[in-house]
């Protein structure tokens, strides 16, 4: 029989210590999956109407627009206050599995260290 992991091998930080949470920047990452989800909504619809010819082809481009918009969104606004590191990037371009966890695990700014509570938010 297998136990379940320990909540720690889980899940290393809780989420208030995160500097995406400290510096109240999470809800851009919220806005990101909401934009996503309206974008696969809008292309399904412009499949379905296959035979509406101009609305089938603006609800596509809206949903890649939708889509666009929700990638470079949080790239560009989810960064540091002091230093002004995009933070979304570096999780990205790092060299591990999942950068969700490698974004909320870091406590402070993985380029200038500074931590929230002497960074003005």
């Amino acid at each position: 029989m297998l136990r379940p992991l320990n909540l720690s091998v889980r899940w290393p930080m809780d989420k208030g210590e995160s500097i995406l949470y400290r510096t109240h920047q999470s809800w851009k990452l919220t806005i990101a999956a909401g934009g996503i989800l309206i974008s696969a909504a809008l292309m399904y619809v412009a499949v379905l109407r296959i035979n509406d010819f101009p609305t089938k082809e603006y609800l596509g481009v809206a949903g890649g627009l939708v889509s666009l918009l929700s990638f470079v969104f949080p790239l560009a606004a989810i960064r540091c206050p002091k230093c002004g590191s995009h933070w979304l990037w570096l999780a990205a371009t790092q060299r591990q599995l999942t950068w969700y966890r490698w974004l909320l695990s870091q406590s402070a700014c993985p380029k200038c260290r500074t931590s929230p509570s002497t960074a003005a938010t």
